[in-house]
C-alpha cells in the first residue's frame, strides 16, 4: 500500500512540475485596454443641406451628344427630362453614347452630395462620371473606374444614384482636391457590349447637388450619419509600441425601418477599423459591434478632415433618429496581429513538443508507475497470504 501511495505523489508533483515549467515557457504577451467613452469629446450630425445646383432639364440646358464611330443618337426634352436615344451596330468591340453637361459650378469645400435620377433600357449599360478642376486649371475626376455608378446595367426603372463628390475625388486620386476646387463637368453615358445592337435610351428626371451639413447631434432629427469625436487625451494614451487589435462598441440605435449601416474607426482620413452592416432591430434598440483591422475594405461617406480620432456611423440605407453610446472599449496587442494566420516556427515547435509529451509520454509513464506499483503490491500481499 506504501509503494502504491508513493506512485501517486510522484505523479501529482511530475504534474505539478511540467504545468509550472509550461506555464513560464509560454510567451506572455501583455494587452493595452482603453475606455474610449471616457475620452468621448462630442457627437456631430451630417444631413443634407441646401441645394446648391440643378438643371432643369430643358432645351436651354445646353447638353451636348457624343456618340462613337457607327452609332446613331439624339436627345430630346419634355416634362423636365431629358431622353437620350441610340442606335449601337453590332460591331465586334464595345460602343458608347455620351452626354456632356459643361460650365457648372460646384464648390467641393461645401462636401456636396449628388442625386441623379435615370432610366436605362433594360440589357443596356450605362454611367455617370464628374470631373473638375482645382485652384490653378488643374483638371481632376471625382470618378474611378470601380466605384458604383460606371458600366451599370440597366434596369429599365428609375434608379437613384446618389454620389458624395468629394469622397469620390479622394478616392479617384489618392487625396482630396485642393481647397477651392470645383466641379465642372457632368457625363452620363450608356454603352453596348461586343455583338450587342439595337436601340436603347437613358431617360434623365432629376439632377440637384445639395450640401452636405453638419450640426450638434440631437435625438428625434434624421441623420445620415454620425462622426464620434474623441479627445486629444485618447491619441495620448493609445501606445505607440503596439497595434490594433480590436474595438467593442455597445450603444443603443433607432431609425428608420430601413435603416442599415456600418460603424468605422477613422485617423483623420485613414481608416484604422471597420464594422459590418447592421440592420434595425425590430424587438431591442441595443446593438453591440466589433470593428477590426483586418475588416477594412472601405471608406465612410461620413467622415472629418481634421487630424483626429473618430467613430463614423454610416447609414448605407434609411436614416438614424437616435444614438446613445455606453461601451466603446479599445483594445492593442504589442504585435500585428497577422490576418494568414502565422505562427512563429519556435513557437510551434515547442508547442508540438508539449503536446506530444501530455499526449503520448504522460500517459505511459504513468501507466508504467501504477502498474509497476500494483504489481509490486500485489506480489506483496501475494507473499504475505502464503507465509502467516
Amino acid at each position: 500500500m506504501k509503494r502504491r501511495y508513493q506512485a501517486v505523489i510522484i505523479l501529482v508533483v511530475l504534474f505539478a512540475s511540467l504545468v509550472l515549467v509550461f506555464r513560464g515557457s509560454v510567451p506572455q504577451n501583455n494587452a493595452t485596454q482603453i475606455e474610449g467613452t471616457s475620452h468621448l469629446q462630442s457627437i456631430d450630425g451630417t444631413t443634407l443641406g441646401p441645394e446648391i445646383w440643378s438643371d432643369n432639364l430643358t432645351a436651354q440646358s445646353r447638353w451636348q451628344v457624343y456618340p462613337d464611330k457607327g452609332t446613331s443618337s439624339y436627345i430630346t426634352y419634355g416634362s423636365n427630362s431629358l431622353n437620350l436615344t441610340a442606335y449601337f451596330p453590332a460591331v465586334p468591340y464595345p460602343q458608347a453614347v455620351s452626354i456632356y453637361r459643361r460650365s457648372i459650378n460646384v464648390s467641393l469645400n461645401d462636401e456636396p452630395i449628388s442625386i441623379t435620377i435615370v432610366n436605362a433600357t433594360r440589357g443596356i449599360h450605362y454611367g455617370e462620371r464628374f470631373s473638375g478642376l482645382e485652384p490653378g486649371n488643374v483638371t481632376f475626376n471625382a470618378w474611378y473606374e470601380s466605384d458604383s455608378f460606371q458600366h451599370r446595367l440597366g434596369q429599365g426603372t428609375n434608379e437613384n444614384l446618389t454620389t458624395n463628390l468629394a469622397l469620390n475625388s479622394y478616392l479617384a486620386n489618392g487625396q482630396l482636391p485642393s481647397t477651392d476646387s470645383n466641379i465642372t463637368s457632368i457625363k452620363l453615358y450608356i454603352e453596348a457590349t461586343p455583338g450587342q445592337s439595337g436601340w436603347f435610351s437613358l431617360i434623365l428626371s432629376h439632377i440637384a447637388v445639395l450640401a452636405t451639413q453638419r450640426e450638434p447631434y440631437v435625438n428625434g432629427v434624421a441623420y445620415n450619419g454620425l462622426i464620434v469625436r474623441l479627445n486629444s487625451a485618447f491619441d495620448a494614451s493609445s501606445p505607440t509600441d503596439e497595434s490594433l487589435f480590436q474595438i467593442y462598441a455597445g450603444y443603443r440605435i433607432g431609425g428608420t425601418t430601413n435603416l442599415q449601416y456600418r460603424l468605422f474607426f477613422l485617423k483623420g482620413l485613414h481608416v484604422e477599423a471597420e464594422g459590418y452592416v447592421y440592420h434595425l432591430k425590430s424587438i431591442s434598440d441595443y446593438e453591440e459591434a466589433n470593428l477590426l483591422p483586418q475588416n477594412v475594405h472601405d471608406f465612410p461617406s461620413v467622415y472629418s478632415h481634421s487630424n483626429e480620432s473618430y467613430i463614423s456611423v454610416v447609414a448605407l440605407q434609411g436614416s438614424i433618429n437616435y444614438f446613445q453610446l455606453d461601451t466603446l472599449t479599445f483594445q492593442f496587442l504589442p504585435q500585428t496581429v497577422s490576418v494568414s494566420g502565422y505562427v512563429d516556427p519556435n513557437f510551434a515547435q515547442f508547442l508540438y513538443s508539449y503536446y506530444i509529451v501530455f499526449l503520448f509520454v504522460l500517459p505511459i509513464v504513468m501507466t508504467l508507475l501504477f502498474t509497476g506499483a500494483f504489481r509490486n503490491e500485489t506480489a506483496s500481499d501475494q507473499e504475505t497470504t502464503s507465509n502467516p
